[in-house]
């Protein structure tokens, strides 16, 4: 049963409003604990397309050292603001910044790929598993096709969100399960993939590559 990841929202308590909505939205309708799961304690993280580090800060009040790259200005600037008793997370805004940290044990990609025009999403997989140590492992989680009313459900709440939030709504793109399966083999050997139904949201949550180091 989905467990919403309640304690990622406790930096969010003194956020502006729209930051606090994206968070709430965030923890209720996203398996967030079950990714935290499939990064092993003790690891160095590449945590791409953070946003203002939710799950970035979850992971490392949790002991590991996260990267968290992020294009937009705005919401690295409110990240470093909300989690900045965090020694060991830090933002940059692309990969090219990120080159000097790794390489990484654990890269994840949570809800990121579905605004990366298809044609690009190889690209960035290639570009990702570059920065990934030998031994390290990719997680990967996003929610994928699954029939045109989920899909049209999903696009709805992503724009309402984007209006609550005062975003421009993002361009919906969900992944295939078997592009995404495909797209994890770029990092190696699949481990694990799975579904993980949350409402009408339908996650799917790949690992792949090697144990991801640190100690569990």
């Amino acid at each position: 049963m989905h467990r919403p990841a309640m304690d990622t929202l406790n930096p969010y308590r003194n956020a502006p409003l729209s930051a606090a909505v994206r968070a709430l939205c965030s923890a209720m309708t996203r398996p967030l604990r079950e990714v935290l799961s499939r990064v092993p304690a003790g690891t160095s993280v590449l945590d791409y397309g953070a946003g203002d580090g939710q799950l970035a800060a979850w992971l490392a009040a949790r002991g590991r050292t996260v990267v968290a790259v992020e294009p937009d200005p705005r919401r690295i600037e409110l990240g470093a603001a909300l989690h900045r008793g965090l020694p060991n997370l830090c933002f940059v805004r692309d990969l090219r910044a990120a080159d000097a940290r790794g390489p990484f044990d654990v890269v994840l990609v949570v809800d990121v790929l579905y605004l990366v025009p298809r044609a690009e999403r190889a690209g960035l997989a290639r570009r990702l598993a570059a920065l990934m140590a030998p031994s390290g492992r990719a997680v990967l989680k996003e929610v994928v096709a699954s029939g045109i009313v989920r899909d049209t459900i999903v696009g709805v709440q992503e724009r309402l969100v984007g209006l609550l939030t005062g975003c421009p709504p993002p361009v919906v793109d969900l992944p295939e399960r078997r592009e995404l399966d495909s797209l994890a083999l770029v990092f190696g050997t699949i481990r694990e993939s799975v579904d993980l139904p949350v409402a009408w949201y339908a996650h799917r949550l790949v690992v792949a590559g090697g144990t991801g180091g640190g100690r569990g």
